[in-house]
């Protein structure tokens, strides 16, 4: 019997080969497991008629190059568009957002306060908040490195709301404690006939639960709480009347733990996204192609105001801002564009006081406390003629803030009123003394010497609201002696939102939505029409929208070309 023996040379090269075959299984070209998807071939780029797609480039071993994706609006929605194909793979298209501001961030607009006693501190212009049970903005958020926490514990915002109807304030039930209204000849006083507040007296006369063993740990909150049972509480009907109007939060919300603000977040998540950004470029025409490739136009103003026109092709464009404002010329002319959405303007006013608002402007107590949140339920056609002193608003609200002062902790106030008009210094004085004299009772940032705290912004589209009454330059030069001391309102920000508001009328319907409005033209605002304006909407609509996207890459091994 004759042995054979392996020749040790002859070993190590099959060993070589069968590590080799075994790489080549497991690459991007060729698989053991799945059908092979081979490198593309010279007649992948020929199209029926014989002619290349790519006349003069040369035939690459590689995939065909990525789709590109043209976004025109920088804002919520078409950032989360862009971030859904942060990941890297064969399919993601390559995304330029082209945005008209000097910014990203479209209605989530972050401030930030001036430099006093050591800290700055940052304000939300614009949507901050989002409803409590959506995970899917969670992920984005934790992708950008950012939690989140419950506000109101989670709880209803409406909980926590006081309706003020022009003549009285009806309180929630922790804000009928705080204001001096827990007995029962205060809230007479205060509600005075009332037949409602009768009704719920003698129902509670009539009804109370006797023999409660009123321990004396508790006693006083558990007979003020039972005094104070029947005041007026806020309609829910009025409250949800006034959200649907104007956009206001009734679910749970949840807000973002950052330290620079919502736009900072987004600003990260575009970075990850890896997107091409064109800031202060205004999209004014696109021009379809029947192989579904648009050319895009825009204009771009330097920081020296040079204007410079471009044009680029893209193989889609999502169109991430209201449809009727981009001003978009298509040709040829959309066979069915979307139905007009109507819009309203809205001003956010941010003021810093040391100072709590005055009792008496909503006709409380003196020794009363004005509740934290407000929402102004007058109807609004007839505001206009009213003799009321409290100036109009929407939504008011109070938070406080802390800085060191030495070795103490000292607090301010933080107010944010959301309103239809403009807030004015008269009208800021006003809620902090009823009867005080504005600039003297009450004095402004521009009063003090450093001149500093004072700033009015509006969007691109809204150059031509009026600022406050007069300049600050003006002002100073009516001024002969400036204050060294802080003054009554140390910090002023003016946000006016052009149009920024949907209007969600009664009968709106609740159709369909409008995604795909021709092939390769997307639209990611058609909701607002019917659900108004939302954060969580407009997280559904990007993501909706570009999963279509990825489902088409995933079917096609060319995903430019299916």
């Amino acid at each position: 019997m004759s042995h054979h023996r392996t020749n040790p040379i002859w070993l190590s090269v099959s060993i070589c080969l069968l590590l080799g075959i075994c790489f080549l299984s497991t690459s991007k070209a060729y698989s053991c497991l799945d059908d092979p998807v081979y490198p593309p071939t010279s007649d992948d780029y020929i199209d029926p008629e014989g002619r290349p797609f790519y006349p003069g480039d040369e035939i690459s071993p590689q995939y065909p190059r990525k789709r590109n994706i043209a976004i025109i609006g920088g804002g919520f929605s078409g950032i989360i568009f862009a971030h859904f194909f942060s990941d890297e793979h064969e399919y993601s298209p390559e995304v330029t957002i082209f945005e008209r501001e000097p910014r990203l961030g479209g209605r989530v607009h972050t401030v930030r306060s001036d430099h006093h006693k050591g800290q700055d501190q940052i304000f939300e212009t614009g949507g901050n908040m989002f409803d409590a049970w959506d995970q899917i903005l969670e992920r984005k958020l934790e992708d950008a490195g950012v939690t989140t926490h419950y506000i109101h514990d989670g709880k209803s915002p409406l909980a926590f709301v006081s309706a003020w109807d022009g003549e009285k304030l009806e309180l929630s039930e922790d804000d009928q404690l705080a204001s001096q209204l827990d007995t029962v000849p205060n809230m007479l006083w205060y509600h005075g006939l009332s037949f409602r507040v009768w009704k719920k007296l003698w129902h509670q006369i009539w009804h109370g639960e006797p023999g409660i063993d009123y321990l004396p740990i508790h006693w006083r909150n558990s007979v003020r709480k039972e005094m104070s049972a029947p005041g007026l509480r806020p309609k829910a009907k009025q409250l949800n009347e006034l959200a649907r109007s104007w956009g206001l939060k009734t679910e749970p919300q949840k807000q973002a733990n950052s330290l620079y603000g919502m736009e900072n977040i987004l600003h990260r998540l575009t970075r990850i996204a890896g997107s091409s950004v064109h800031l202060d470029s205004t999209v004014t025409r696109i021009k379809r192609h029947g192989s579904g490739e648009s050319d895009v136009y825009w204009t771009h103003v330097s920081p020296e105001g040079l204007r410079k026109e471009y044009v680029e092709t893209f193989g889609a464009v999502i169109i991430a801002a209201p449809f009727h404002q981009t001003d978009i010329e298509f040709e040829p002319p959309l066979p069915d564009p979307p139905v007009e959405t109507e819009y309203k303007s809205v001003h956010v006013t941010h003021f810093i006081t040391e100072r709590e608002l005055d009792p008496t402007t909503f006709n409380l107590p003196k020794d009363g406390k004005v509740p934290d949140t407000i929402w102004d339920i007058r109807d609004r056609d007839l505001q206009e003629s009213e003799t009321t002193s409290t100036p109009s608003f929407l939504t008011l609200t109070r938070e406080t803030s802390s800085y060191l002062s030495g070795c103490l902790l000292e607090k301010e106030n933080v107010y944010r009123i959301l309103s239809e008009q403009i807030i004015t210094d008269n009208d800021i004085a006003t809620f902090l003394n009823k009867t005080g004299v504005p600039r003297g009772d009450i004095t402004f940032p521009d009063q003090h010497c450093d001149f500093a705290g004072y700033s009015f912004d509006t969007s691109a589209a809204f150059r031509n609201v009026p600022e406050p009454e007069e300049s600050r330059e003006e002002r100073l030069r009516k001024i002969s002696n400036c204050q060294d001391e802080d003054t009554t309102v140390r910090w002023i920000h003016r946000r006016a939102w052009p149009n920024a508001m949907p209007i969600v009328h009664d009968n709106a319907t609740s159709s369909t939505q409008r995604i795909q409005l021709t092939p390769e033209l997307y639209y990611l605002s058609d909701f607002e029409r019917t659900k108004g304006a939302s954060i969580i909407q407009s997280l559904e609509s990007a993501d909706r929208t570009a999963f279509k996207f990825l489902e088409k890459g995933l079917r096609c091994p060319h995903p430019d070309y299916c």
